[in-house]
């Protein structure tokens, strides 16, 4: 590419704090589905911004590269006023994996490691 060259990139929020009832939406994963679809994961963080705050893992997809993008959809529920965080997603033959932690914020601070899977690009887990 020489200088005169200029890359077009469009840009998208997939995410945006505020929006469909969720405060902040916090460490966001990407991945393609075996299917071609676009699944970008993230903590969904209700109440605020704090790592303490409740959350859950949520899914957009996109069919079309990442132009236009689904509404959230819940993959993992954080239970009651607990969070879940830190998605991971992983590829492998025809399945996604979908790999994070459970933290329990109350007495001990216990962590549970969850993984769930999907073979239909993201729409049932």
């Amino acid at each position: 590419m020489n200088s005169d060259d200029k890359c077009n990139i469009e840009t998208v929020d997939v995410f945006k704090a505020g929006a469909d009832g969720v405060n902040t939406y916090r460490i966001p994963s990407l991945t393609v589905a075996p299917g071609g679809t676009l699944l970008a994961f993230c903590e969904g963080r209700r109440d605020s911004h704090r790592d303490t705050a409740p959350k859950d893992i949520l899914l957009k997809r996109s069919h079309d590269g990442g132009r236009s993008w689904s509404e959230n959809q819940m993959v993992v529920p954080g239970r009651g006023d607990q969070g879940v965080n830190n998605p991971c997603p992983i590829v492998d033959g025809e399945y996604v994996y979908l790999f994070c932690m459970y933290r329990e914020m109350k007495g001990s601070c216990r962590h549970q490691h969850v993984m769930t899977c999907s073979q239909d690009d993201g729409k049932t887990w």
